[in-house]
């Protein structure tokens, strides 16, 4: 009975148009997961969580969020040792610059109790590694010549027999 009534309130399509507006892949997918609640308690607590966020976005705008990927798989590969492209490390980047921007967001209404509290004290804030991050990348094919010692003296050693075959040749 209960899909009879899903299907005239046309709520797969509706969850179509929620997840075109999604900002990644995974709010995609959650979004296209979404399912009416089964309780009034649950009911009355989504709702509250809607009405927080429409209203903190009506009174102080939309937080900017970057390009957000999911990064679970390249944190725990890093945290068990192995190496990260350049990519994954800029979308790490993103990711923390996404954190930092909501918590300024809602710095903005710190006085203002909300049911949306629990999540942003979720946020992980390192700027630190941010910065790390945004210093040492130039693009996700190259990294800046002084994003460590060794890479430093490296590429310099490379100009200079660069310029020592180039004068040979010319010579």
């Amino acid at each position: 009975m209960l899909q009879k009534h899903l299907d005239t309130l046309e709520l797969t399509q509706v969850l179509h148009l929620l997840a075109e507006c999604a900002g990644c892949e995974d709010s995609k997918q959650l979004a296209l997961n979404v399912a009416p609640a089964e309780s009034l308690g649950q009911a009355v607590r989504q709702l509250n969580f809607t009405v927080d966020a429409n209203t903190f976005s009506a009174r102080y705008g939309y937080p900017a969020l970057y390009r957000v990927v999911n990064c679970a798989g390249a944190l725990k590969r890093a945290q068990l040792g192995s190496s990260l492209s350049l990519r994954e490390l800029l979308d790490i980047s993103l990711v923390l610059r996404s954190m930092r921007s909501l918590d300024s967001w809602r710095k903005q209404f710190m006085e203002e109790q909300s049911v949306l509290d629990g999540l942003f004290e979720c946020l992980f804030l390192e700027r630190s590694l941010e910065n790390r991050l945004n210093s040492a990348i130039v693009s996700e094919n190259e990294l800046d010549d002084n994003a460590s010692a060794t890479l430093s003296d490296l590429r310099r050693k490379i100009r200079q027999a660069q310029l020592r075959v180039r004068g040979q040749l010319d010579g």
